[in-house]
Order: structure tokens, then C-alpha cells, then sequence
């Protein structure tokens, strides 16, 4: 078994300004999944990034992974926002509540004096439920199909006739000279 060190500083200073960019632009999009911020963070443009995902077969894949790391970011957030939920300061016509003392009704302040806000704990059973069909589909997904059938179930039957571009009849009918002059075809 061969062991195998790696000085990730000496790695970084070796390699080229260009590898550098693309390493922080990994970096970066990792957190987040948007392209656009991404570029703008490590001061690249966007046409830049797209000749990288098309000459560097390491960094598309790179990228591949990156994004499935924001991605799974996201599905925590909206995990941890329908499960557990997020505190939000209580207001009452528009102006904060504060906590306050039940024995004496006064106004209870933080350690820096400030007046500590009254707050919610909100969940969200709408983000739970998103998180529950994308996770548990034949438990939580939606259950329409849609189906197309012809008559009894069978196969759908459909008749195509081809018009004659010039006279707007069937393809293959037979017309009388005489009937060209008098009628218009699309009357």
C-alpha cells in the first residue's frame, strides 16, 4: 500500500493562474448553485465559464458535482424550514412586541440592554410536503396518470386525408375541367 500525502499549499502554488480560477469558481458554486454569482465572486465572465464546461472534461464534472452539493444544500434549508421551522419577531399594527416580565408586565432588555423582541416559531407543512413527494413518491406523489384511448380501450384511430395544395379537394379525386372555372375550391 503506497501512502499518499498532499500539501494542498504547495499544490495551489503550483498550479496555473487559470486552474487557480477554476478551483475557486468550484469553490464558489458549491455554496449556492448560481452561475451568474459565481462568476461575478471570482471575476470571470459567463463565456468564459461555458469554454470551461466545453474544454475540460475535469472541470465539467467538477461542476456536475458542485451543483448536486448546492442542490443538496437546498433540500436541508427546506427540510430544516418545514420540520423545524424559522423564528420571526411578532408584531402587533406594526410595531414590534416585546418580552416581557409575567409577574410584573415590564419590558424584559439583553444583555446589552436592548428589549428582547417576542417571537414564533414557524414550520411550513407546504415545504414538508414538497420535500415528502420529491422524496417518498409512491407514498406522497401525486396519484393522476393520464391516459389516451381509443374506443373500448383500444388504440386511438385517426383518419388523414391529403388536400391537393392547388385545388383544396382530396389528393387523387378526379375533377372536371369545367368545375375548375365555375367553383372556388375553398368556398
Amino acid at each position: 500500500m503506497t501512502e499518499f500525502t498532499l500539501d494542498l499549499e504547495e499544490a495551489w502554488e503550483e498550479m496555473t493562474e487559470e486552474n487557480r480560477l477554476k478551483v475557486s469558481f468550484i469553490e464558489e458554486f458549491s455554496n449556492h448553485g448560481v452561475v451568474a454569482q459565481a462568476c461575478r465572486v471570482i471575476g470571470i465572465s459567463r463565456s468564459r465559464y461555458r469554454k470551461w464546461m466545453e474544454e475540460d472534461e475535469v472541470f465539467a464534472i467538477l461542476h456536475k458535482d458542485a451543483r448536486e452539493d448546492a442542490i443538496d444544500q437546498g433540500e436541508m434549508e427546506l427540510r430544516r424550514r418545514a420540520v423545524e421551522g424559522h423564528v420571526e419577531p411578532v408584531f402587533f399594527h406594526g410595531s414590534p412586541v416585546w418580552k416581557r416580565n409575567p409577574q410584573s408586565g415590564e419590558i424584559l432588555y439583553d444583555d446589552d440592554g436592548e428589549p428582547v423582541p417576542l417571537t414564533v416559531r414557524k414550520i411550513s407543512d407546504r415545504l414538508l410536503e414538497i420535500y415528502l413527494k420529491a422524496n417518498r413518491k409512491a407514498k406522497y406523489g401525486d396519484k393522476t396518470t393520464h391516459e389516451h384511448v381509443g374506443e373500448g380501450g383500444g388504440p386511438i384511430k385517426a383518419t388523414i386525408t391529403f388536400v391537393d395544395a392547388d385545388e383544396g379537394r382530396p389528393a387523387g379525386e378526379k375533377v372536371d375541367d369545367d368545375d375548375r372555372d365555375d367553383q372556388d375550391p375553398w368556398a
